[in-house]
């Protein structure tokens, strides 16, 4: 939608989408105004204005509402605008409703206006109106023919001066010659019909030559001369590459587009808020990009973008991902657009809903930020996993410590309020350890801490209800814990040849196995060795792939999977990260 430099909101699309389509509209633009507090007093304090509504005419009428009665509730009106942007102070009177003042405000004054749309303009000598797209194209056809003649402007220009220059080339390399004929011509017309037909040269190149300074006859002007001239060559080829293909003018267009937006692009001021919620679409004005999210187990929190891990061997210390506050370690790490809604999974079985660029964004060694200030999460949870969501789609499989699994319709978690809902009841002293997507042909994966494994099928799971407790997944012996669920469609491990499962143990070790090794079970079996270390954490891996391997201290290696040895459940695997009182927290897959 527009943008205006006094900034604003916005309210609804349709009057948009409207005039982009039609070529004319209406949108209704509100002003920013918030509630400020101090002592006993309460204040408005109005920040931006729609465009084009005059500031002191604005806190005129105000007045003017005051003193006939149609405003009541106001002590006072000030305007306290200055370098730093506009601010207007609305004092209230004691026991004042606040939100109903600003009510009245938006209604009896123009910080709340309509602004008309209408994209006219002259195309082809004749007025239009244009629709958004046919006025970008007339726009883009409009550079595209400037470009075109102004690209055959130079190029003209170019192959004029090099004409020349070719004859002042001609006439230093014979310079006696030349001077003798102009020596011994009766006049200038006669000496440039010699010169032309001594060295064939054309008029402009013999005008040239008798319009030239002596002065071009020392040494560093003849080097001039032919630096010039094989800049022009430079140039021409140049231009005639730009004129031989309707892409090569594009990507001129496109250069200085760019080069426009760095020059004079600034951040978006106008937001877009939605009709009947008024709420900001965000989503608008931030970009679509992939992030890393990280966690701890004191529950902070943070966003990076995906760029800052680069890859290194295997073997590789890695690079801080997270400052840690004291006692704090890193728990979790996992990836999602800026746009994706993130369903998130507390030990204790409860669900969270949050948008990704809701979470803050820091660099990859800042600290974070508290995540019970951003959702209503309570303080005794921790979150234990996480999906970025597109659309409530398909099931996933809940695996809890102590071998428990259970099978829920994503559309149960539709609509999670803001202090979550409970999608799994647990039984005494278990927690969740994480989640999987589950579709039809489908083999779940347990993985457990002292380095046991069990698949099984998905058909031995029947969808249950959000206060169901599950079934019985693995069997374990009681010095053990489920640590990883995963999920694998039947027919990619038959058709890749190359896919199999990387384990990591605490200690940094990892290998990979090819999934077939793992035989299929029954559900609730005590599952067979899969890596004689204890693990900290699997994935699912293709050679092309990448992991991220996270410390309890906050360090990140990324590494490739191939060079990773193959090996058979038994071994104990190769160094994969150097760890120096430290050990593995968790693995990703990218």
């Amino acid at each position: 939608g527009p943008d205006f430099p006094t900034g604003a909101t916005i309210v609804g699309e349709s009057g948009i989408k409207e005039a982009y389509r039609t070529g004319k509209g209406k949108i209704t633009l509100k002003a920013v105004a918030s509630i400020e507090k101090k002592e006993k007093r309460k204040s408005i304090i109005v920040m931006e204005i729609p465009y084009q509504v005059n500031k002191a005419s604005l806190v005129e009428r105000i007045a003017e509402l005051i003193k006939e009665k149609k405003l009541v509730g106001i002590q006072d009106i000030r305007d306290e605008s200055g370098k730093e942007g506009i601010r207007i102070v609305i004092e209230l009177k004691k026991d004042t409703n606040e939100e109903v003042i600003l009510n009245r405000l938006y209604k009896h004054t123009l910080m709340k206006t309509t602004y008309g749309i209408i994209l006219l303009g002259i195309h082809n000598g004749i007025p239009q109106l244009f629709t958004l797209k046919e006025a970008l194209e007339a726009f883009l056809s409009h550079r595209y023919n400037v470009v075109k003649k102004r690209t055959e402007f130079d190029l003209d220009k170019a192959e004029q001066r090099a004409h020349i220059l070719e004859g002042l080339k001609v006439a230093l390399a014979n310079i006696d010659k030349v001077v003798k004929i102009i020596k011994t011509s009766e006049n200038e017309k006669m000496a440039k019909e010699k010169l032309m037909g001594e060295f064939t040269l054309s008029a402009i190149q013999a005008q040239a030559i008798l319009d030239m300074k002596l002065s071009r006859l020392v040494g560093l002007e003849r080097e001039k001369l032919e630096k010039e001239y094989l800049e022009l060559i430079k140039l021409m080829e140049k231009l005639k590459n730009i004129l031989a293909t309707k892409k090569g003018i594009m990507e001129v267009i496109k250069t200085e587009l760019i080069d426009i937006k760095e020059r004079f692009g600034d951040k978006r001021r106008t937001k877009i808020i939605e009709a009947e919620e008024q709420e900001f679409r965000i989503e608008d004005i931030i970009p679509d990009e992939d992030m890393a999210i990280i966690l701890t187990e004191k529950g902070y929190v943070k966003r990076v973008p995906r760029s800052v891990h680069k890859t290194q061997a295997r073997g590789g210390v890695g690079v801080i991902g997270i400052a840690l506050r004291e006692e704090d370690v890193t728990s979790d790490i996992f990836y999602a657009s800026t746009h994706s809604s993130l369903l998130l999974f507390t030990d204790k079985g409860r669900c969270y809903s949050v948008k990704v660029y809701e979470l803050p964004e820091s660099d990859r060694a800042g600290k974070g930020r508290p995540l019970i200030g951003i959702i209503g999460i309570n303080e005794d949870e921790k979150i234990v996993n996480a999906l970025p969501l597109k659309e409530f789609k398909g099931d996933i499989v809940f695996a809890t410590k102590n071998g428990v699994v259970k099978r829920l319709n994503l559309v149960s978690l539709k609509n999670v309020r803001k202090n979550g809902i409970r999608a799994v009841s647990l039984r005494e002293n278990d927690n969740i350890i994480g989640t999987t997507f589950v579709e039809k042909e489908n083999d779940i994966i347990l993985v457990t801490r002292k380095g046991k494994a069990i698949r099984f099928d998905e058909k031995e799971l029947r969808s249950m209800g959000r206060a169901a407790t599950g079934v019985r997944g693995m069997r374990l012996n009681p010095d053990d814990e489920v640590i990883q669920i995963k999920s694998i469609t039947h027919i990619s491990y038959v058709q890749d040849k190359k896919l199999s499962i990387f384990f990591c143990s605490k200690n940094g070790y990892g290998k990979k196995t090819r999934i077939p090794k793992f035989r299929k079970t029954r559900r609730g079996g005590k599952g067979i060795i899969c890596m004689k270390r204890e693990i900290a954490g699997c994935e699912i891996v293709n050679d092309s792939d990448h992991l991220i391997i996270i410390s309890r201290k906050g360090k990140t290696l990324k590494t490739p999977v191939k060079p990773i040895s193959l090996q058979s459940r038994s071994t104990k695997g190769v160094r994969v990260i150097r760890l120096k009182d430290d050990e593995v927290a968790e693995v990703r897959k990218l």
